[in-house]
C-alpha cells in the first residue's frame, strides 16, 4: 500500500497529532479536517496506512486515539473484521450473478 502525494504529505503531521491523544481524550477527523482545511478521504488514507505500518490507532464514535493497551485496540478490531467480512460477502453475492466468466448478461 502506498500513499497518495497529498498523503505522504500530511502524514507526519496528522501522526504528530494522534501521538497527543489517547482513549481519554480522541481527535475527530472533522476537527482534524476542519483545522487544517483537508478531506476526511485523506484522513482515513493516512490512517489505514499508518495502522498497516504498526502504528496502534484505535477509533470509536468520539474518534480516533492511539491504543496504549491490547483491549484499547478490540473495538477498532472487532469493526474493521465486521466490514471485512460484510464487504467479503457482498463480493460473493455478486461474483455469483455471472458465475460462468464468458457470460456477458443476465438474459
Amino acid at each position: 500500500m502506498e500513499l497518495s502525494k497529498n498523503a505522504h504529505k500530511w502524514y507526519n503531521h496528522i501522526i504528530y497529532l494522534l501521538s497527543f491523544t489517547d482513549i481519554e481524550n480522541p481527535i475527530k477527523s472533522k476537527e482534524i479536517e476542519n483545522r487544517h482545511k483537508i478531506s476526511g478521504e485523506l484522513v482515513r488514507e493516512v490512517v489505514r496506512y499508518a495502522r498497516v505500518e504498526g502504528k496502534p490507532i484505535a477509533s470509536n464514535s468520539n474518534g480516533y486515539y492511539m491504543a496504549k493497551t491490547r483491549i484499547e485496540l478490540e473495538d477498532t478490531i472487532e469493526h474493521l473484521e465486521g466490514r471485512a467480512k460484510s464487504m467479503l460477502k457482498t463480493l460473493k453475492s455478486l461474483k455469483a450473478i455471472f458465475p460462468d466468466e464468458n457470460q456477458e448478461t443476465l438474459f
